[in-house]
């Protein structure tokens, strides 16, 4: 409701924030996982956090405007992709095969523990 009114938007255009990221975020999963066979882990997680930093800027410098947020949210979900698609990469290329549950499952509860404790910190 906060981004409808700031942008006097109705509702369900404002929805766009949030599914213009999760659009490329889904997409870019797949394709850095690919990609990381050809162009190396280190460039692609280089590449992800200049791409995600570059949305951010461009989110916060225009955030009067609807159409450029939107757009800064596409860039940002393209960028974000790398971190979750090459850790799993990650721990098959380099865990043994005997720890690799445990790696993931190390990963899981950390990324579930982050989305509980997150919130209750940031003061939602």
């Amino acid at each position: 409701p906060d981004i409808a009114n700031d942008f006097n938007k109705p509702p369900a255009s404002t929805n766009w924030v949030n599914t213009a990221f999760m659009l490329t975020f889904s997409i870019g999963t797949a394709v850095y996982g690919k990609l990381s066979d050809q162009l190396g882990i280190k460039r692609l997680l280089l590449f992800g956090i200049i791409i995600n930093c570059f949305g951010s800027v461009i989110g916060f410098v225009g955030h009067s405007f609807f159409s450029l947020l939107i757009m800064a949210r596409f860039i940002q979900g393209a960028g974000a992709a790398a971190f979750p698609a090459l850790v799993m990469v990650v721990v098959a290329r380099y865990i043994p095969k005997e720890n690799r549950g445990k790696a993931f499952g190390l990963i899981g509860s950390i990324v579930a523990m982050g989305e509980g404790v997150g919130p209750a910190i940031g003061g939602m």
